[in-house]
């Protein structure tokens, strides 16, 4: 019956929003005496779709059901919102300068300030990836890269371009694994010496990942492995950015 009362008390909060309704001078000039039919109506459909939620769907509505029992009906009921565990989380990339004909390298950590992955599934053998945004803390490059000078890249977010569909292969219902390539943004600026450029949006290459997801009742993990081997971006053919690897935790 909980589920009942919850109808109730959301057709009260709507029965007074639709009681403050202003249908306005230019409704009252044209269709006089009509409002009180209006707001009865309004009335109707609300109880009727609230009370069809309550029917189809309780489990909704109420706030003390149990969670799915296995990872498979988590993610076949509904997307599932992971955050990143950034203590768990580790990347890195190279960072070069051309000196005299030849690349200056040096190996940058990426410092993940936040993320998350939105993941569902949507048939008994695909996962569908519906958003994955990771951001970072200002990196720190080496200064070696710009002549000595002291250089960040600040404002770092990575977003997921489009949706993206795999085959799923499940060991029992608990654990899942897939392969893609993955689309994505980059948004960005550069500070050398203090001073903040924003450097656009550069395309970059779709990154090869694996990720597993791992949980069950109210507990679920995922772990999402890539490498992008190559040029990433490049300034002038001056500096350049390659060797993309990723290794992102996130849970509920």
């Amino acid at each position: 019956m909980s589920e009942w009362r919850t109808v109730l008390s959301r057709l009260q909060t709507l029965t007074g929003l639709i009681d403050s309704v202003n249908f306005g001078p230019t409704f009252l000039r044209r269709w006089p005496g009509t409002c009180s039919v209006a707001a009865h109506m309004l009335r109707f459909f609300a109880f009727a779709a609230l009370a069809s939620t309550a029917a189809c769907g309780p489990a909704l509505l109420d706030p003390e059901a149990a969670p799915p029992a296995t990872l498979r009906e988590r993610l076949a009921t509904d997307v599932t919102r992971l955050l990143v565990t950034t203590a768990a989380s580790t990347g890195s990339l190279v960072a070069e300068r051309k000196v005299e004909g030849a690349w200056a390298s040096a190996d940058v950590a990426l410092p993940y300030a936040n993320g998350e992955m939105l993941i569902a599934a949507d048939a008994a053998d695909a996962i569908t990836i519906e958003g994955l945004q990771l951001t970072f803390d200002p990196i720190a490059i080496p200064p070696t890269v710009f002549a000595g000078k002291m250089a960040e890249l600040r404002d770092v977010r990575v977003d997921l371009a489009d949706t993206v569909r795999a085959t799923a292969v499940w060991n029992g219902e608990d654990e899942v694994t897939l392969t893609a390539s993955l689309p994505l943004s980059l948004a960005w600026s550069i500070s050398i010496e203090g001073g903040n450029t924003p450097l656009g949006m550069p395309t970059l290459p779709p990154v090869p990942v694996q990720l597993t997801l791992r949980g069950a009742d109210a507990h679920a993990e995922a772990t999402l492995v890539g490498h992008a081997p190559g040029e990433l971006w490049t300034w002038a053919s001056i500096v350049r950015l390659r060797d993309l690897d990723l290794a992102v935790t996130a849970a509920l």
